[in-house]
């Protein structure tokens, strides 16, 4: 997989054409209909593969979560760059905690961003710290109703709109790194997961 480092140059419209078909075909064909098969929903005469969660062991305590979505029938109120029609999640877990995560998402408008969520370990320690976004068994009912409310009225996306428009996250992705996803999410160590 080819990190982001900000040093990347500009991808042409041509490539994020190619990538985005690239990608779309490998969720269809070669994981939800391929050598996995994933779980399916009932379509008109056929079964459709929806979903399909990996796990690539990587030590006997750490793993890599590899979860990979369509989400047809698609409809959404968001812009289609903001829209998300196919996903690769990845998220490395160590101990039974989860840790770097990092989503490629095929939105409305056919181009593959990659989104960086960080360390899920350290943001839910930094949250239980600050008292915000604990857990609902951690909360009583008031929290949680304004929990509910705030979420309702912000939804998050003015943060992921303006990490988009810093450049920061949700960025474009090219050919080289389209091909590292696909060689770390085909690695002979990823399989089905068991119980996750």
């Amino acid at each position: 997989m080819v990190l982001h480092d900000g040093t990347q140059n500009e991808i042409s419209d041509a490539e994020k054409a190619l990538v985005g078909q690239r990608f779309a075909s490998f969720v269809d064909i070669e994981m939800l209909a391929g050598r996995f098969g994933g779980n399916v929903r009932p379509g008109d005469d056929i079964m459709v593969p929806t979903s399909l969660l990996l796990r690539r062991l990587v030590a006997p305590d750490e793993y890599w979560v590899i979860s990979v979505e369509d989400f047809r029938p698609f409809s959404s109120d968001l812009p289609p760059a903001e829209s998300i029609i196919k996903s690769i999640l990845l998220q490395r877990v160590s101990g039974e905690a989860g840790h770097e995560i990092v989503a490629y998402r095929l939105g409305g408008d056919a181009v593959v961003r990659r989104w960086d969520g960080g360390d899920a370990a350290t943001h839910l320690e930094h949250d239980r710290q600050m008292g915000v976004n604990l857990p609902p068994d951690e909360m009583s009912e008031v929290d949680l109703r304004i929990r509910e409310l705030l979420g309702y009225l912000l939804g998050g996306r003015s943060n992921r709109r303006l990490e988009a428009d810093m450049g920061i996250n949700l960025q474009p992705i090219g050919l080289p790194e389209l091909e590292g996803l696909i060689a770390f999410v085909t690695h002979p160590d990823a399989a089905p997961a068991p119980g996750i």
